[in-house]
């Protein structure tokens, strides 16, 4: 699917959600919101943008600092305002106005989404890259509730991201559809673990149902395998397997993250992880769907991170940015 990465550079606005909300609702539209020229900087170095919106309630001098900078950059945008004052002279080719009363509606969602995707509509898909062998290797364990939560984290990553593997509690017919869904939604490559396979970076690896996942140290970069076995924590394949051969393998150079699911499947392979000086992320009680796995490896203190869903994604970004900025520095 040919996704749009869009900005909404939102600046003085009554109403932040309106927008937004139209944006995210559309699904060929990965949306990125900023509040300031630091920020939009930041998600310009980390992503490639196709278009950006500048929102603000009333257009005045003060703005024009902020759309010249737009000016000079080779990105398309469009401004989305209220009002303009009188003194300002701006190519109102530019401008979409938002409706006075602010409540979406079919009519002005069609209109702004028709005006963004008229920006670029000759856009070709391109590929989605398949990286370098994985140096890291991120491991995402979840049960109930899990597709909906692994989706909303994979579909913020870009595809320069460490190789990720998922553990996902499901029934063994669901998987293929599964995986089609995460690739049709997101910019990484998506596909079910296949035996022997070294992971790469920029790729997603989905664990077949009725076997048991592990990683195995290579000379360079980690392979997958699987092993038959009985069930572990009522499930196969188990999360605490998965993580377990993590911690012993990986080690530091590995993020475990548990996600929403009933029982206490992960909790104590997180721990291990934990142990080895891995990062260990456990999805908050507030956002997740059943809160029984990552509240019972916050019983047992395994976790570094607690994070909502909705701040999951972002923290790997930052996480991984600035360990490639400590990596340049230390070649200079």
């Amino acid at each position: 699917m040919n996704k749009q990465h869009i900005i909404l550079y939102q600046k003085n606005v009554m109403h932040p959600k309106y927008i937004s909300t139209i944006l995210f609702n559309d699904q060929d539209i990965i949306l990125y919101i900023v509040k300031n020229n630091e920020a939009l900087k930041e998600r310009l170095k980390l992503y490639q943008i196709d278009c950006i919106l500048y929102e603000c309630d009333f257009l005045t001098k003060e703005n024009m600092i902020d759309i010249n900078m737009l000016e000079k950059l080779s990105i398309p945008y469009l401004l989305v305002v209220e009002k303009i004052a009188e003194n300002i002279n701006i190519d109102k080719q530019k401008v979409i106005f938002k409706p006075q009363e602010f409540s979406v509606h079919n009519v002005y969602t069609n209109q702004l989404i028709v005006r963004i995707k008229s920006l670029y509509p000759q856009k070709r898909v391109q590929p989605k890259l398949v990286g370098t062998i994985s140096q890291n290797v991120i491991g995402i364990g979840a049960s109930t509730g899990g597709p909906h939560a692994i989706l909303e984290i994979l579909k913020q990553l870009p595809n320069t991201m460490p190789g990720i593997v998922i553990v996902q509690h499901m029934t063994d017919s669901n998987t293929i559809s599964f995986v089609q869904y995460l690739e049709s939604h997101c910019d990484l490559k998506v596909k079910v673990a296949i035996e022997d396979e070294v992971i790469k970076d920029g790729v997603v690896y989905v664990a077949k149902q009725k076997q048991h996942l592990i990683i195995q140290k290579e000379i360079q970069g980690y392979s997958l395998h699987y092993q038959n076995g009985e069930k572990v924590n009522c499930v196969c394949p188990s999360i605490d397997v998965f993580f377990d051969s993590m911690a012993q393998q990986v080690g530091e150079k590995a993020i475990g993250i548990l996600l929403t699911g009933m029982g206490s499947d992960g909790a104590s392979g997180l721990k291990k992880l934990k142990e080895k000086g891995a990062l260990t992320i456990i999805q908050d009680k507030e956002s997740s769907e059943m809160e029984s796995m990552p509240q019972e490896a916050k019983r047992l203190k395994a976790h570094c991170r607690e994070l909502s869903l909705s701040t999951i994604s972002g923290y790997l970004i930052q996480y991984f940015h600035k360990e490639r900025s400590s990596e340049n520095n230390g070649n200079k």
